[in-house]
């Protein structure tokens, strides 16, 4: 009876008296969870020691892209608490619903690009749902940061409901016949062949490229010692990998051994964009007719294809001719196998042999 208090759900000590015993046990353990979930809402974290514990559980790059973003965060709730005549936040659970909602309507008033609203949006989030698994709170303040109006999705997985199956291995070299330029097909090769990313295949130079010749005189490329750069000051070096497809040869053999970069900008002292070698991707499936459609707005065709598509083509390719999951997945880079199960499609060509 001690639990059991005047202020928790307001019952009288007559109703307690006519309860037996097994339902006063049953009042009383309901009262102990309330007393328990509202102890847990009152989280006594400090701020700062809990943005820098989160920030080391995140990737480099992820950090690095975080990082201000919570700082501006901060520095806006600390703004409104000002303005209120409040203290600024020591404590994670000084930060206040009304606090969350002032902030994601200045990213709405901060900035027009979706993929900026996108990111201050969820890095915030991020943070909020590590802490609120880290210490079991209940989930008050993050269920505010759920898609609001004004962040649209994005573009990619709207489109992702429109593609029902993976590129397969015909429309990919029917893609590598159909590019617009050779540089456009020597970079889908890239991507395809050696399962890179958009700005790690644009950044290759001729001498990450080698042609060598293994034991049993089988000739093979070999893409090794590419640094790729995703800012100023963090990167990655790709290891070596090995492509012994007679298509592969056949397109990056002239790109072995050349100087500088493979896809050089006027002056040749820095690489192609991402927006460009993108655009070459999207030009080249329209103009071979590969998951094309008419555009809602003028009419026009385009196509479904992106350059992403195919990292998730070679990802597929490999696991349905029985290459084991780790091994891609340590292929590809990936942290887990979890991240890899999501480059995995179904394979167009075997689905419609099977028989119900």
């Amino acid at each position: 009876m001690e639990n059991v208090t005047p202020n928790q759900q307001q019952v009288s000590a007559e109703i307690l008296a006519n309860l037996s015993e097994e339902e006063l046990a049953a009042v009383t353990k309901f009262l102990q969870v309330q007393k328990k979930k509202k102890e847990r809402v009152l989280d006594n974290g400090l701020w700062r020691d809990s943005v820098d514990e989160w920030l080391e559980t995140l990737s480099e790059k992820t950090r690095w892209k975080y990082s201000p973003i919570i700082a501006k965060f901060e520095e806006h709730v600390n703004g409104f608490r000002d303005e209120e005549g409040m203290k600024p936040i020591e404590r994670v659970g000084d930060v206040r619903t009304s606090d969350v909602e002032k902030y994601k309507a200045w990213i709405l008033e901060y900035s027009e690009s979706n993929n900026t609203r996108r990111s201050y949006h969820y890095a915030v989030r991020s943070f909020f749902t590590w802490r609120c698994e880290k210490v079991q709170l209940l989930r008050q303040i993050d269920n505010v940061f759920h898609p609001f109006e004004g962040v649209k999705r994005p573009t990619g997985k709207r489109r992702v409901k429109k593609r029902h199956d993976v590129l397969t291995k015909r429309e990919v070299y029917a893609l590598l016949d159909g590019a617009i330029h050779e540089r456009a097909r020597r970079h889908m090769a890239l991507m395809y062949f050696f399962a890179l990313r958009n700005f790690e295949a644009a950044s290759v130079r001729g001498e990450n490229l080698i042609l060598e010749t293994d034991e049993e005189g089988k000739e093979y490329i070999r893409l090794t010692g590419l640094w790729c750069k995703w800012n100023k000051e963090i990167g990655k070096e790709i290891k070596d990998r090995k492509c012994y497809q007679a298509r592969a040869l056949e397109i990056l053999s002239p790109c072995a051994g050349m100087e500088g970069y493979v896809f050089p900008r006027k002056g040749g002292d820095r690489h192609r964009s991402r927006r460009t070698t993108f655009d070459w991707t999207k030009k080249s499936a329209r103009a071979a007719k590969i998951r094309t459609y008419d555009h809602e707005e003028d009419g026009k065709c385009n196509s479904y294809v992106s350059t992403h598509w195919l990292r998730h083509a070679c990802a597929s390719a490999w696991y349905h001719a029985r290459v084991d999951l780790k091994s891609i997945s340590a292929y590809l880079g990936h942290g887990s196998v979890k991240m890899t199960l999501r480059y995995i499609h179904a394979d167009p060509d075997a689905s419609r042999k099977i028989e119900y």
